[in-house]
């Protein structure tokens, strides 16, 4: 079991607050529900961030986090490759893990 960092690298400006973050962003996903949460805690990721979608459960990540993630034992991904397909397929079930209650 593993938590994922893929390499997309999407603009975009989120609200926080009074002032906007603007980054570029990335997704990070894991094998489970519970490493994926325990994980985004030991990097410093509140549970509140996590981005709960049908299209998969995971959190975004800026090229900063990006890197304390990996550098705390994330696997880097490329977008759409086999692995990244995989890992977003488990993100997909996650989901209705989440609308179940779980964890």
């Amino acid at each position: 079991m593993a938590v994922y960092v893929d390499n997309a690298d999407i603009p975009a400006s989120v609200p926080n607050g009074n002032r906007v973050h603007t980054s570029h962003w990335c997704h990070m996903m894991a094998d489970t529900l519970p490493e994926l949460l325990a994980f985004a805690s030991r990097i410093g990721l509140r549970r509140s961030w996590i981005q709960v979608k049908k299209s998969g459960v995971h959190f975004d990540l800026t090229a900063g986090k990006r890197r304390q993630a990996v550098a705390a034992g994330a696997v880097e991904v490329e977008v759409h490759s086999d692995e990244w397909r995989r890992v977003h397929t488990c993100a997909r079930e996650q989901y209705a893990e989440v609308l179940q209650g779980r964890p």
